[in-house]
């Protein structure tokens, strides 16, 4: 009914099953009593039958809503450890994406036509300014730890974020510390460089939005890649040719070493 109170629903049909009850094992005797005059003491033992069996019904509905009240209590405590970590992971995140967001500014300014070579420097020097807002590994793996009490979902979400934002501090770190030794044009190489920061930060700002659309919304003006025009094959065999071009290019500094020498 519209009026009926949540859980109460059982107690009226129990209340109903009473009366019928009832009825039935009072009117049963008159309709099959045979000449026999129906004593007091029958209507007194079938009574006590019915008495006895309402307050049994009526005992199994007040121990069923106490299971009730168990249940829910228990799902309550069961899900305060995820929410409690999520309200840490949600706090941690906000600071750490407005980190990455800075990074990522000063990649997209880099990437933009310079007029001279000092603007050029200035931008890069920016790049490495800001990558100290990026996350420590402590701040990353307590962001792991934390993770490991949300549910399947969150957690799956969050692990995809520790990965990527470990491979993003490794490709960071790499442009930060500079290239190799004899290769004189630091400005070419970290040049190089920023397609694939670029990726990475577009990866994560993917993985933030599937965790929490709302953390999302300051990466909308970041210059993003598209991601899904190569399949994950494409992606290694263009790695690996990469690796290669590394490879010639370290051969011929060595050569170009041996003939100085």
């Amino acid at each position: 009914m519209k009026y009926d109170l949540p859980g109460l629903s059982p107690l009226w049909l129990i209340s109903l099953a009473m009366v019928l009850g009832t009825l039935i094992v009072t009117l049963l005797p008159v309709a099959i009593a045979s000449g026999d005059t129906i004593k007091t003491s029958d209507w007194i033992g079938f009574a006590g039958n019915v008495v006895s069996g309402a307050m049994t019904l009526l005992a199994a509905a007040i121990a069923w809503r106490a299971v009730r009240r168990q249940i829910a209590a228990a799902k309550e405590m069961a899900e305060m450890p995820e929410n409690e970590a999520w309200e840490i992971i949600g706090q941690d995140l906000a600071l750490l994406c407005a980190g990455v967001n800075a990074y990522w500014k000063s990649i997209d300014l880099a990437s933009q036509p310079a007029s001279n070579k000092e603007l050029v420097e200035w931008r890069f020097g920016a790049i490495l300014e800001y990558y100290h807002e990026l996350p420590s590994q402590t701040d990353i793996n307590r962001l792991e730890m934390a993770g490991q009490s949300l549910g399947p979902r969150r957690r799956r979400h969050v692990a995809s974020l520790v990965h990527i934002l470990r491979e993003l501090m490794r490709r960071a770190e790499h442009f930060e510390t500079g290239p190799p030794n004899g290769y004189h044009d630091a400005l070419r190489w970290r040049d190089g460089r920023l397609p694939s920061l670029r990726l990475l930060l577009t990866i994560f700002a993917t993985e933030v939005n599937r965790l929490d659309p709302v953390l999302a919304e300051g990466f909308k003006g970041r210059h993003h890649v598209e991601t899904n025009t190569q399949s994950h094959r494409e992606r290694l065999d263009q790695s690996w040719r990469e690796t290669l071009d590394s490879e010639e290019w370290v051969k011929r500094r060595l050569v170009q070493g041996d003939r100085s020498s």
